[in-house]
């Protein structure tokens, strides 16, 4: 009986030390990206998209179907 819950108390532990190592390496690799990009984000995102030069978007128009 004692070594059941043995069992139980080292699967918690285990499980709580996975969470906080998952934890942890999201923060380093956050900070990681920080100063290797310059940005406060993983991934950057512009708050607005980007407008199509107009021959790009006449490129873009010639190829989608009536």
């Amino acid at each position: 009986m004692i070594d059941f819950l043995w069992g139980i108390v080292v699967f918690i532990a285990r499980a709580i030390n996975f969470a906080l190592d998952t934890a942890i390496g999201y923060d380093r690799m956050k900070r990681l990206a920080g100063q290797m990009t310059g940005a406060d984000r993983i991934v950057a995102v512009p708050d607005a998209p980007q407008a199509k030069v107009p021959k790009a978007k006449v490129a873009n128009d010639a190829r989608l179907p009536d």
